[in-house]
């Protein structure tokens, strides 16, 4: 019994995998659904609208990334439908027996009913509405080649130069995230100071929009480069003059940092009196994947963390939000599929992401932004002033919210 358990799982594991990622997707998209539809439909009315619009895209998805085709599209569409209402009363039962038959805390219950109505949902979808042959290899097959896949990699373009390079894939998400920098950097005058300025992705376009920039990169490649379009250049933040910023900006650094409170004091220190703080980091330990441990991150943040420090350096907190929803449920899948060496960052994937995934993600910003996504942008403020972006904290940059 348990060998053939284990066969089970060692055979559709990874498209179980695949599918929870397509389950979260068409969640989002459900309850993005709703939250539109509610305003003007009944609540009832908009929940069925909801239920239609994600189950026709997880018909899409499943169709196109997780399992095998044998039907006719129309037919696997129907089935998608009448298994899915299936599966939400799997859902609703499992809640009902816990919660009013058996007593235990409601929120617990709807837990254990969301788990049965994906675990139904799964099983009609891999062995009634679309083929029973998996679409992705069993697990132990991947693992006999994951040696030798080990042995290909080279050593130097493994490392971070391999990622800066297959980041440069991903034009849209620095757009997306220089955009909210922007809307908080405006109006400042003088010059902003870059935080760890890297390879100069976000300088370039502070200057393009006429900004002038003063940038800190340690690295001596970074600050080469970095010269050749730059006027001013540091190498430590410590050189700097205290109270000469009223804006600065720090975008995936933070998380490098073992000595992090130093270096937050030495930002603290060289903003002006209400100086304004950007901060951008990677979001929960739990999506913690080989993009980590190749460019030395030292921690993740939740918002809790990350304002509680930002906060004990003695900044005050005026916007903390969680960027990038779907990016969430990816770098889980992305974890799990590693664990296994079946996926490797490459400018291909990230390119992908950029293009298709990120603009479904940055729409389902507007309503996960309290809840969860790949990272956290912060707006943090020196003391003894108050300027007008914490009113304009809940807004969106208007390339990037339709507006």
């Amino acid at each position: 019994m348990w060998k053939s358990i284990h066969q089970v799982l060692d055979r559709y594991a990874l498209s179980l995998v695949v599918y929870f990622v397509v389950a979260g997707a068409s969640a989002l998209i459900e309850w993005t659904t709703f939250f539109l539809l509610y305003a003007s439909l009944s609540p009832f009315t908009a929940a069925i609208a909801a239920f239609f619009v994600a189950t026709a895209v997880n018909f899409v998805l499943s169709r196109r990334l997780a399992f095998k085709s044998n039907r006719s599209g129309g037919q696997e569409f129907v089935l998608i439908f009448v298994l899915s209402a299936v599966a939400f009363l799997v859902n609703l039962g499992a809640f009902t027996l816990l919660f009013a038959l058996v007593g235990i805390h409601p929120m617990i219950a709807k837990i254990v009913g969301t788990c049965a109505g994906f675990a139904a949902n799964y099983v009609f979808r891999q062995f009634v509405i679309f083929s029973r042959e998996p679409r992705f290899a069993a697990i132990s097959a991947v693992l006999n080649k994951r040696s030798a896949l080990l042995n290909k990699r080279d050593a130097p373009s493994y490392a971070g130069h391999r990622i800066l390079e297959a980041m440069r894939s991903a034009p849209h998400y620095a757009d997306a995230i220089y955009a909210y920098a922007r809307f908080a950097s405006a109006p400042v005058e003088g010059p902003i100071l870059d935080f760890g300025a890297g390879d100069g992705v976000f300088a370039e376009r502070f200057l393009r929009d006429g900004v002038e920039v003063e940038c800190v990169e340690p690295d001596c490649t970074n600050q080469a480069a970095l010269r050749d379009r730059m006027r001013t250049v540091f190498s430590d933040v410590r050189q700097l003059a205290s109270d000469r910023y009223a804006f600065a900006y720090t975008i995936n650094v933070l998380e490098h940092l073992h000595d992090l409170d130093h270096h937050l004091a030495e930002l603290y220190r060289v903003l002006r009196p209400g100086g304004c703080l950007f901060v951008f980091v990677p979001a929960f330990n739990i999506l913690w994947t080989s993009l980590d441990d190749e460019v030395g991150h030292v921690q993740r943040f939740t918002r809790r963390t990350l304002n509680a420090t930002l906060t004990k350096a003695g900044f005050k907190i005026e916007a903390s939000r969680y960027f990038d929803s779907l990016g969430f449920f990816a770098a889980l899948a992305v974890r799990i599929l590693e664990s296994v060496g079946l996926f490797r960052y490459s400018p291909k994937t990230v390119g992908f992401y950029d293009k298709v995934v990120l603009p479904l993600s940055l729409f389902g910003d507007h309503f996960m932004s309290n809840l969860a996504g790949k990272a956290i942008i912060a707006v943090a403020r020196k003391a003894d002033h108050a300027l007008p972006f914490l009113s304009r904290a809940s807004e969106t940059p208007s390339k990037y919210s339709g507006k």
